[in-house]
């Protein structure tokens, strides 16, 4: 009788082990390569960045359908479609949230549950990853990137301010036959996600939303000034950019609000000596959930009309295509949003769009903007051009990238520090421009989706 359960102890034993070693082996269809290979040569105890993206997700197209026939508000269709977002995270990531808490290879003060995708970021080392890489609810596993922002910024040379000026950029893009209209972005928001805006420069001040709004719901930080180096001034100053006193003008749609989403490590905002862009994909993602309801209230309107991007990374190959993006694309089109990247500078060669500028959800999602010189018109060599490298096998005219261009060469744009002003260039400089044609197409056509003005300045 001994024998026989200490045999089925052993058995029990062995099998416990033999279970153990089996859940510590990495999944490889379920995890990006570039991360598999970066965590096979690391150390077990090394930690490592990473969001678990799960199966089981919304049908946000769904929505967007709806938008597109239903004739309830804008905040009542954004309304239900955040709470069926919320309902299915909180009822899909409760058991991978707990796997978490109860493993000792996660950072815990490192996890974040995400709705706007469902998704969860965690800080974790190989065993914990190994594991969730075979749970049947995950669906992938993917490293969180460290961003850059794109375009020519520092050490830009300081240029002049213009009583009464106009930019030749401005002209190039016809928005003066706008504002003769009385187009001019009033009553439209743009949410700029980059490296913070100078609040108190005289061509942003009077734009911004906090003049309306408590600072939660016009800035994604706690403290103004908050801003990393010149360049989210400047990419503002494209978009809505107006001097009130001096009627210089800078931007497409100059009566538009502003709100900002810093995503830099922040530091000395006086000399930005030890200033540090060091955005990630999880300050990003923050951001755009943070952008479907700024004030925490989905019974109110305030998502923005457009979101500026003016960042991204570089993208060598097809295998370093994201899973995460999309999802993160798909939401804030659903709400109605237009969302708009730089393509990125690294031209001229083919295939040198930036990763985010390479998605495509549909024909208009992201839309990927590259630079041209407005006296000119000929494309920047900086410029990036397609095809994408992140393939769309099924519908290949979404390969074509950028979408649209606008002026990126030699733009005046506002700065930090001494000067107000810099003469700036790239495809960072070239998208606001883009989403501050959004602003005025959305006050002249209100009612239309995000998705539709898109599409009106891609066809046209």
């Amino acid at each position: 009788m001994f024998r026989i359960v200490a045999l089925v102890g052993v058995m029990v034993f062995q099998g416990l082990v033999f279970s153990d070693i089996l859940a510590q082996e990495l999944n490889p269809g379920s995890i990006d390569a570039g991360l598999l290979s970066e965590i096979r040569n690391s150390p077990e105890e090394t930690f490592h960045e990473v969001f678990i993206v799960l199966k089981d997700r919304v049908n946000t197209e769904a929505f967007t359908a709806d938008f597109l026939r239903s004739s309830d508000s804008r905040a009542q269709q954004t309304a239900r479609m955040l709470e069926a977002l919320q309902t299915k995270a909180r009822a899909t990531q409760a058991p991978v949230l707990e796997h978490i808490r109860m493993s000792g290879d996660a950072d815990q003060s490192q996890v974040i549950p995400y709705w706007i995708a469902n998704m969860v970021f965690v800080r974790a080392k190989k065993a914990l990853i190994a594991e969730l890489s075979q749970r049947a609810d995950v669906s992938w596993i993917e490293k969180n990137e460290i961003l850059e922002h794109e375009g020519v910024s520092a050490a830009a040379p300081p240029a002049p301010p213009l009583p009464n000026g106009r930019e030749p950029g401005l002209t190039a893009i016809n928005a003066p036959a706008l504002w003769a209209l009385g187009y001019t972005g009033y009553g439209r928001k743009i949410l700029i996600v980059d490296s913070g805006q100078d609040p108190n420069h005289p061509a942003l001040q009077s734009q911004f939303a906090y003049n309306y709004l408590p600072l939660t719901s016009a800035y994604l930080s706690s403290s103004l000034p908050d801003y990393c180096d010149p360049h989210g001034t400047g990419v503002a100053s494209a978009a809505v950019g107006l001097d009130p006193l001096t009627r210089d003008t800078l931007g497409v749609a100059f009566n538009a609000q502003w709100i900002g989403a810093p995503i830099s490590n922040l530091q000395n905002t006086e000399t930005n000596e030890r200033c540090v862009y060091k955005g990630s994909v999880k300050d990003v993602a923050g951001a755009l959930q943070w952008a479907l309801n700024p004030d925490g209230n989905t019974s109110t309107n305030d998502v923005p009309d457009v979101i500026n991007n003016s960042y991204g990374r570089t993208l060598s190959s097809v295998s370093e295509c994201s899973q995460v993006w999309p999802d993160l694309f798909r939401s804030l089109d659903a709400a109605g949003i237009v969302v708009v990247f730089a393509a990125g500078d690294e031209g001229p060669d083919p295939g040198a769009t930036n990763l985010q500028a390479s998605i495509s959800v549909n024909d208009v999602t992201p839309l990927s903007v590259g630079a041209i010189n407005s006296s000119t018109k000929a494309v920047a060599d900086f410029s990036g051009r397609g095809p994408s490298l992140c393939s769309n096998f099924l519908e290949p005219a979404l390969d074509i990238k950028p979408e649209v261009v606008a002026p990126g060469v030699r733009i005046r744009v506002a700065t930090t520090g001494k000067a107000l002003y810099e003469t700036v260039d790239g495809t960072s400089f070239a998208a606001p421009y883009v989403a501050g044609a959004v602003l005025l197409l959305k006050e002249a056509f209100p009612y239309l989706s995000g998705r539709e003005i898109a599409r009106a300045l891609y066809q046209s």
